[in-house]
């Protein structure tokens, strides 16, 4: 009953407020800004083989709507299959890396013809998956011979392009070729195997200068041989600078441009993912990489980044239930309603691609709960996936300067320009209604919204466009989120 009065006293409310003129969003569809970049929405989510008789993952990531996945990590959510990483495609480094029987492909032959027949697009990451093994590692180690590394690179690249190895001729299908995975990771993603320094700062500047000369033999190798193809890298912890410069110069030393370059962000902090994309745009243009491309490609919410608590192990019960309990745990609305706050805001950047850090179905990074259910998360990369797929033109939108920590807003036209579309999202901001003033048309056909908080999934509203603004009104203080269509 209290739920019910508060939806009629926000539905008089919202009739005053339109009749003031108030507005927290306003959308100018006369004004094209640009084009929707699909690129943005992207993610590293991929069907998986091994459970695939037991249950099917197609339907869920195609419904998703992201244009690329990245293979990174693909290893470890397919238990027992030899698929991705380089050391299970060339398991023996001592071998000829010319000789197509030292590979084994078919395991990730059959991965990436899923992914792509789903219509994804392929960032196939060289290296390996991560490895929390703790002192001891195996697959992560800097390579004895870079040069020969490179060669085998080159083998995995030869059959997916060119058809080696009984391979295959798909060079349409990969979005890009990226070496290595968080070369700064230095006690689990890169290690060289006769350092013993424990002071992670320390080490990351010993293995710096080795990690960059890995870096740059192979970009100029595998460009020699593939000058067609997007290849870049390395997928840095974070937006790092010294260490970019670092790579970057190794790179120019050698005469060849990345290109694009790659870096991760977690946290539950929007501007930390923001921030960081202009500063890397002028120092790529600093070196003179003017057309190196920008990808953030692992992104995802983490509650105040708690990383003990997300990855369990040896935390207390407590921590583990706070990062995942309640409202702002790691997959429930707030994750969502960040993640459609980045994605919204990301279009106004320079990034040129972004692929949130969907894994596994269940766990931290999945799309399920774990009674298999579709969780928040999913919802959100739904909603935004309905988006892209209809609105390709961008137009002017401006969110309000007392709401801009919080609310976030993306909107465009359909390609034939009879269907507007509008996102909006509210991050753990405390109004109980949004308003949208909506210009640039005469008379809006029909009119539909949904909603995605803490108890609806994508459940439909009703809206009124026609005094030029519309009211979204909200349950209570927890985050939301609302698609908008307009049939004009």
């Amino acid at each position: 009953m209290r739920m019910k009065t508060k939806m009629i006293a926000s539905g008089i409310l919202c009739v005053a407020a339109i009749a003031a003129g108030a507005a927290d969003v306003t959308v100018d569809f006369s004004k094209p800004t640009g084009r929707i970049n699909p690129q943005l929405h992207s993610s590293g989510c991929a069907p998986r083989l091994y459970p695939r008789a037991i249950r099917n993952d197609d339907a869920d990531i195609k419904a998703m709507g992201c244009y690329a996945t990245r293979t990174h990590d693909w290893a470890l959510w397919n238990q027992g299959q030899r698929i991705v990483d380089t050391h299970f495609i060339f398991p023996l480094m001592h071998l000829d890396p010319t000789d197509p029987k030292n590979y084994f492909f078919k395991a990730t032959d059959e991965a990436l013809r899923i992914s792509k027949d789903l219509g994804l697009k392929i960032l196939y990451r060289l290296g390996s998956s991560i490895e929390h093994t703790d002192g001891v590692h195996f697959n992560v180690l800097d390579p004895e011979d870079h040069e020969k590394y490179a060669e085998v690179l080159a083998g995995i690249m030869r059959h997916y392009l060119k058809g080696w190895a009984d391979g295959f001729e798909w060079a349409d299908a990969f979005q890009g070729w990226e070496i290595w995975n968080e070369p700064d990771g230095t006690t689990n993603c890169y290690v060289i195997p006769d350092c013993k320094e424990t002071d992670w700062l320390k080490r990351m500047d010993l293995h710096k200068p080795r990690f960059c000369h890995l870096f740059a033999t192979v970009l100029k190798r595998l460009k020699s041989e593939f000058p067609d193809q997007q290849i870049g890298g390395p997928a840095m912890i974070c937006a790092r600078e010294d260490y970019f410069r670092t790579l970057l110069q190794a790179c120019k030393d050698v005469g060849v441009a990345p290109d694009f370059v790659s870096w991760h962000g977690y946290g539950d902090v929007p501007e930390w993912f923001l921030v960081p994309i202009p500063k890397m745009r002028a120092l790529l243009d600093e070196f003179g990489f003017t057309k190196t491309r920008m990808i953030v490609d692992e992104w995802h919410y983490l509650r105040n980044s708690n990383w003990d608590g997300v990855h369990g192990g040896n935390s207390a019960p407590v921590a583990i239930r706070r990062a995942h309990e309640g409202p702002a745990g790691q997959s429930n609305i707030d994750s969502a309603a960040f993640n459609l706050y980045l994605l919204s805001r990301f279009q106004d950047t320079a990034l040129d691609e972004a692929y949130w850090y969907g894994s596994a179905p269940t766990g931290n990074w999945g799309w399920l709960n774990d009674d298999g259910t579709l969780n928040k998360c999913w919802y959100s990369m739904k909603l935004f996936g309905d988006f892209v797929k209809a609105a390709k033109t961008k137009v002017a939108t401006q969110v309000a300067e007392k709401q801009a920590k919080t609310v976030a807003a993306v909107a465009g036209l359909s390609e034939d320009g009879k269907t507007a579309s509008i996102v909006v999202v509210d991050y753990r901001g405390k109004n109980d209604k949004l308003f949208v003033e909506i210009n640039g048309f005469d008379g809006v056909k029909s009119a539909s919204a949904t909603v995605l908080d803490h108890t609806r999934d994508l459940t439909p509203v009703p809206i009124d466009p026609r005094k030029g603004t519309i009211c979204l009104p909200r349950l209570d203080e927890n985050s939301a989120a609302y698609l908008v269509t307009l049939e004009l």
